[in-house]
């Protein structure tokens, strides 16, 4: 798995683990997809790291983790929002996806309205600090 990829597996299955909603990377029955949620899912996370900010001469990184939520209802996406930011907010030193990330903090939110089905949507994005050594970076 790719250096992307274990992030965005390691922050579904960190949610899944806090009991924000359900991860299941082999069966159909999640609610937590990587990448974009598909239309069926009526309330769910869709995860997506996007946009590496790295410094370049150490080897510390900020990588940027997308959250599309979606709730049936406007109460059920203020839930998951909610969920979210407790299980996330300020967790220090912890290991996602293989990685040891020593922040995860809310970077912003951004409301998205109601989709063409009445369900309410909207994108947080969290920072992930951590290490991310190249044969260039190694400090």
């Amino acid at each position: 798995m790719t250096w992307t990829g274990q992030i965005e597996d390691g922050l579904a299955r960190l949610l899944n683990d806090k009991g924000v909603a359900v991860y299941e990377p082999d069966g159909f029955d999640g609610n937590i997809i990587l990448g974009a949620l598909p239309d069926e899912i009526d309330t769910g996370i869709g995860v997506q790291a996007y946009d590496l900010q790295p410094d370049h001469l150490l080897s510390d990184v900020v990588q940027p983790v997308q959250l599309f939520l979606r709730g049936a209802t406007k109460a059920d996406a203020q839930a998951l929002f909610d969920s979210c930011f407790d299980a996330l907010e300020g967790v220090v030193n912890v290991t996602v996806g293989g990685i040891p990330v020593s922040l995860i903090e809310l970077n912003s939110s951004v409301p998205l309205g109601i989709d063409g089905k009445g369900r309410t949507e909207l994108t947080v994005n969290y920072y992930l600090s951590a290490q991310r050594q190249t044969a260039s970076r190694l400090d």
